[in-house]
């Protein structure tokens, strides 16, 4: 069982979430499917599981924000660096790639091309 972290943004209602984890999760199907594509990290790196913001709080920098707090959670317990999973085709990929997260692994999975990603601090 994989240890999931969460931390909720409250901007007077939850407007966004993140959740990191350190260790293996209960599989299933699909996750198995990513699990496989993974690509061997030197180190330790943290893995982003879930994020995201509500529609009414997006595109007002409360993402970056939620980055940032996590990238110093992330410095603060040694990790060195973060890593996900994203879809090409969402905002959340864009801002990755503009936060400084490289391509690591391409894959896909039905109609998603999915993208196991880095930042390494």
């Amino acid at each position: 069982m994989k240890r999931l972290i969460i931390f909720l943004i409250v901007v007077s209602v939850i407007a966004g979430m993140i959740g990191c984890g350190a260790e293996e999760l209960i599989p299933d199907d699909n996750l198995e499917a990513v699990v496989r594509e993974e690509p061997k990290y030197e180190g330790r790196y943290l893995e982003l599981i879930i994020f995201g913001t509500l529609p009414a709080y997006q595109r007002q920098g409360l993402g970056r924000k939620m980055l940032n707090f996590l990238y110093n959670e992330a410095k603060s317990e040694e990790y060195k660096g973060v890593i996900l999973v994203a879809d090409r085709n969402t905002p959340a990929f864009s801002l990755y790639l503009k936060e400084g997260f490289i391509v690591d692994r391409e894959f896909a999975m039905g109609e998603a091309t999915l993208c196991w990603m880095r930042l390494t601090f």
